[in-house]
C-alpha cells in the first residue's frame, strides 16, 4: 500500500501527496503529453542530470485509474527520468479520482506552468486534448491563465498551428516561427512551408522580415504560377558567389532581389537614384528625397541647421536659390 502523506486528511483539496511505486504508473500512456513529438527528447539529458545533482524538485502530476495504476497528466519528462536512474518509488501529486472536468484541467495547465512557459504548440495541445472533456467557453476561459485574452479566434490559431507541417510546428515550438504569422504559413504547400521556415531559421529572421519572406515568396509564386521553393531556388541560383558571403549580407541579397523581381520598374528607379545621390556628394547636413514610389520626377531637399542663427545667416543665399528655382 502506498503511503499517504498529511494532506490527504483535507478532504477538501482535490489534491494531495503521495508515495507511489513507478511500476503503478502507466508510462505508456501518453495520451495527455503537451510536448510534441518531434520534440520529445529535447531537454531530457538536463534534466536527468539536474535530478541527479538536487533531487526531484517539483512532483509529477498523477491522477489514479480504475484498474489500480496511475496516469501521468503533467510531468511526464520527471518519470522517465527517474525511470532512467533506477528509482522504485516517486513522490507524485495526485489528483482526485472523480475531480471535475474544469478543475482537473486548470489543474494540470497551472501544474505545466509551474517553473515553466509552454510553447505555443504546447498550449495548443493542451487545448486540443482538454477540448475532448471541455466546452468551449471553458476553453476560452482557460486561455486567460496564460495571457490570454478570452477570444475564440486564440483558439482557433492553435487549432490551425497543429495542421502544420512538423518542420512548422517544431518552428513554432521552438519559438523561431512567429505564431502571428500561422495565417500565412497554413496558405502554403507542405514543401513551400519546410523550405520558408527553414530559411526563417538558417537566417535567424524574425519580425517584419519574417513576416516579409512569407509574403513575398507567396506573391511570386502566385505571379509565376510555381511554388514558393521555385522561387527561392532562383533566387539561391541568381545571387552573386563570389567571394565570402554572411548571413546578414544573403538576407539583404534575398530581400534586394525580391524588390526586384516584385517591383522591377521601383527597383530600377530606386538604383538609379542611389547613384544620384552617391555622385552629388551630399553634406551630412543635407538630405534628397524622391516622391514616394517615384511617382513623378520631384525631389525634395532637406537641409538641417545646428540653430536659428546659422539658418538666418543663410537664409538669404538660400532665397534667391529658391526664387531662381521658380523661374
Amino acid at each position: 500500500m502506498p503511503f499517504l502523506h498529511v494532506s490527504t486528511l483535507m478532504t477538501n483539496i482535490p489534491t494531495h501527496f503521495i508515495d507511489i511505486p513507478l511500476a503503478s504508473i502507466n508510462i505508456r500512456d501518453k495520451s495527455l503529453c503537451i510536448r510534441p513529438e518531434c520534440c520529445a527528447s529535447r531537454n531530457g539529458q538536463a534534466l536527468l542530470e539536474s535530478i541527479q545533482e538536487m533531487g526531484l524538485l517539483q512532483a509529477p502530476l498523477v491522477q489514479p485509474r480504475d484498474d489500480q495504476t496511475y496516469k501521468i497528466l503533467s510531468g511526464r519528462q520527471r518519470v522517465e527520468a527517474v525511470i532512467r536512474l533506477g528509482w522504485e518509488n516517486i513522490t507524485c501529486l495526485c489528483l482526485a479520482p472523480h475531480a471535475p472536468a474544469m478543475l482537473k484541467w486548470k489543474i494540470i495547465l497551472n501544474h505545466a506552468l509551474l517553473g515553466s512557459q509552454l510553447s505555443f504548440i504546447e498550449q495548443a495541445l493542451f487545448f486540443e486534448k482538454a477540448g475532448k472533456e471541455l466546452a468551449r467557453q471553458d476553453l476560452v476561459t482557460l486561455l486567460t491563465l496564460l495571457g490570454w485574452k478570452a477570444s475564440n479566434r486564440v483558439l482557433e490559431r492553435m487549432e490551425k498551428a497543429l495542421l502544420l507541417t512538423p518542420a512548422a510546428i517544431t518552428a513554432l515550438h521552438l519559438g523561431y516561427l512567429h505564431e502571428k504569422n500561422i495565417d500565412l504559413v497554413e496558405t502554403l504547400s507542405d514543401s513551400d512551408q519546410e523550405t520558408l521556415v527553414r530559411l526563417i531559421g538558417e537566417y535567424k529572421l524574425g519580425g517584419s522580415k519574417q513576416r516579409n519572406l512569407l509574403v513575398f515568396a507567396s506573391d511570386l509564386s502566385r505571379r509565376h504560377n510555381c511554388s514558393a521553393r521555385t522561387i527561392i531556388e532562383r533566387w539561391e541560383q541568381s545571387r552573386n558567389r563570389g567571394g565570402d558571403e554572411n548571413k546578414p549580407q544573403l538576407v539583404h541579397d534575398l530581400f534586394t532581389w525580391f524588390s526586384q523581381q516584385l517591383s522591377p520598374r521601383l527597383y530600377r528607379e530606386e538604383q538609379q537614384f542611389n547613384k544620384l545621390v552617391q555622385a552629388m556628394e551630399l553634406p551630412p547636413s543635407c538630405s534628397l528625397r524622391p516622391t514616394r514610389a517615384f511617382e513623378d520626377t520631384r525631389l525634395s531637399l532637406t537641409i538641417q541647421f545646428m540653430d536659428h542663427a546659422h539658418f538666418i545667416k543663410q537664409w538669404e543665399s538660400i532665397r534667391k536659390v529658391l526664387e531662381s528655382n521658380h523661374e
